[in-house]
């Protein structure tokens, strides 16, 4: 349990503020990458381009 610390005052688990930042902010890079890198990849390709009609 990663985001959770025993408190023994209060006999139960406590949530850990600072690990819950942590994980969010990892998820958060971690997204943005795959996301950066699928937009290029997709850049790369050609993707679609007005014109076709024009």
């Amino acid at each position: 349990m990663y985001c959770f610390r025993y408190d023994p005052v209060g006999k139960k688990y406590a949530l850990v503020a600072r690990n819950v930042m942590k994980i969010a902010g990892a998820l958060t890079v971690v997204f943005l990458g795959t996301l950066l890198a699928y937009l290029w990849i997709r850049h790369g390709r050609g993707g679609p381009r007005g014109g076709a009609g024009a």
